[in-house]
């Protein structure tokens, strides 16, 4: 029955009387415990069955999220298990009957690479000219590169036929590369499944590789790694990249300080040693990525990239299994953890973030019909140890040679955050406080030279978004981050130490300003939001 609609109940009433009509006498009277079935208590029977109704509905609904959530987990955790079996059963299976230069690309944990399919890459990767000749070797290097939490990374040495210590024919070509796909374990499998990892070889392939599907939505001066070859596989999880090797090159984390990481690498030949201008030219380039995107529609169309599903108010599940899966870790991380830890600034702010969270808030703060809210295309994990210092890319142009790297977390989002992760991960406590408004201008500055509208957009505002977006993101990393200090001994106390009083003292430099503007303060930018 429609609740709203006067004739619902009479419409059951004639229905129910009608069936009652039909059954044999003595069941009636059994029905009707020996009472005289008449309209009054026809009446109460059907507004007692709808009530029924109305609570098991309501029920229904109440539960319909956490049954999503569990239905969405488990068939994630399944379709894991499917795709390693798959690949620890293909990768016996070309180890026994294939043939080393098989055409096709290689996975985690071969041995080798198919030299047919290298040289067919390179030929068809639009960076070189004239023919590819044929591949002596390819070499799988022992040289350890570091991959992320859940990206394994090797070097290949390739040699060519008819060449001398890397000259003649092969003159010009690449004799390193750089190879990227998913560490061949089910646990960073199932972490690569459930964050989208894939994206990494999409965004590659498609705005990364020369004649990439969106490669001209991007600036001409972002620079990436030449890429020879990259895709990846929503459905299994899964990417693979292969890439230049940039030579002579630096992190910006280790140019900024190296974190808590012990006494850096000399600076590179050349580069800026004053941290502050060194940032200010980090934030300028990237400003121009985000202004050239700005508010453009054609990336709402493009489903791989993290947060347009939920921009799009679809696949509440995995966000709800991200937020819960946090709560969940943020526990057993307090449980765990020395007590003075966490205790006071991140304690608290983490209390504020999680009571602030709700899907129905989070909709609201992220409206992408309404012009002034301020979206683009953000990395999503923007920090020191994603960019390079490239020296060889030195005098190239005018243009600072700077690197990204790292795409797995690219998507469409509030750019103020990207900014504001970055000052916590790479800046002193020191540099911060004395630079940080004057840095945020000028990169605002450079949004509006570009074309991005300050009415829309206010200075007071976005300042604003970035002092709670560079909490909320960072607040998440703490779960993960102590989560994994707590339970192995990647990440020991003391250096989770150093991160806590970044991430604290920003909290209490910008709690004033946050609070003022009433801006959202519950979990948005969906980082490292996993189940693992």
């Amino acid at each position: 029955a429609r609740p709203r609609d006067p004739a619902g109940p009479v419409d059951l009433v004639v229905a129910y009387r009608a069936v009652v009509s039909r059954l044999p006498p003595l069941l009636v009277r059994r029905l009707s415990t020996g009472a005289a079935m008449d309209a009054m208590s026809t009446r109460s029977l059907v507004a007692a069955s709808a009530a029924g109704i109305a609570i098991v509905t309501g029920a229904a609904v109440l539960l319909a999220p956490s049954l999503e959530t569990q239905r969405l987990y488990w068939k994630l955790k399944l379709r894991a298990y499917v795709y390693h079996g798959r690949a620890a059963v293909g990768g016996a299976c070309r180890r026994l009957f294939s043939s080393a230069d098989a055409d096709r690309a290689p996975a985690a944990g071969d041995a080798s690479v198919s030299r047919v399919w290298l040289r067919r890459q390179l030929q068809e990767c639009g960076l070189f000219e004239g023919e590819i000749p044929p591949i002596a070797s390819v070499e799988i290097m022992g040289d350890a590169l570091q991959g992320g939490f859940v990206g394994d990374m090797s070097k290949l040495s390739v040699k060519y036929e008819g060449e001398e210590d890397g000259a003649s024919t092969a003159a010009g070509l690449p004799h390193v590369l750089v190879f990227k796909t998913v560490k061949g374990l089910l646990s960073t499998r199932l972490a690569a499944l459930f964050l989208g990892h894939a994206r990494e070889g999409l965004f590659y392939r498609h705005f990364g590789m020369k004649g990439g599907k969106f490669a001209h939505l991007l600036p001409a001066s972002k620079q990436l790694p030449r890429v020879v070859y990259a895709d990846g596989d929503v459905a299994a999880g899964t990417f693979s990249v292969l890439m230049e090797e940039i030579g002579e090159c630096r992190t910006l984390s280790h140019m900024l300080g190296n974190q808590c990481w012990g006494p850096p690498p000399p600076l590179p030949a050349g580069a800026p040693t004053d941290h502050a201008v060194l940032l200010r030219a980090v934030f300028l380039e990237e400003a121009e990525t985000h202004a050239a995107l700005w508010q453009k529609r054609e990336l709402l169309d493009i489903p791989w990239l993290k947060h347009v599903d939920w921009l799009r108010g679809k696949n509440r599940a995995q966000w709800v299994l991200g937020v819960e899966d946090m709560k969940k870790k943020w526990a057993m991380v307090t449980r765990l953890a020395p007590p003075d830890l966490y205790a006071g600034t991140i304690a608290d702010a983490m209390d504020t973030l999680f009571a602030a969270t709700s899907w129905e808030a989070f909709q609201a703060s992220m409206d992408i019909s309404d012009p002034t809210l301020a979206w683009t295309l953000a990395h999503g994990d923007f920090h020191g140890g994603n960019q390079l210092w490239a020296t060889e890319r030195v005098g190239a142009s005018s243009r600072p040679p700077v690197v990204s790297v790292d795409f797995a977390e690219m998507g469409v989002f509030c750019p103020f955050r990207d900014i504001s992760q970055y000052v916590i991960s790479n800046a002193t406590i020191e540099v911060r406080r004395k630079h940080e408004r004057e840095l945020f201008e000028a990169y605002y500055a450079r949004l509006l030279e570009l074309g991005v509208d300050g009415t829309r957009h206010p200075l007071n505002r976005a300042w604003a978004l970035y002092c709670a977006g560079g909490i909320e993101r960072w607040l998440q990393m703490i779960v993960l981050m102590g989560y994994m200090s707590a339970t192995s001994p990647v990440l020991p106390v003391k250096f989770m130490r150093w991160f806590v009083k970044q991430v604290g003292s920003f909290i209490e430099d910008h709690e004033a300003d946050i609070v003022a503007s009433g801006v959202y303060r519950g979990i948005s930018s969906g980082y490292c939001m996993v189940t693992m």
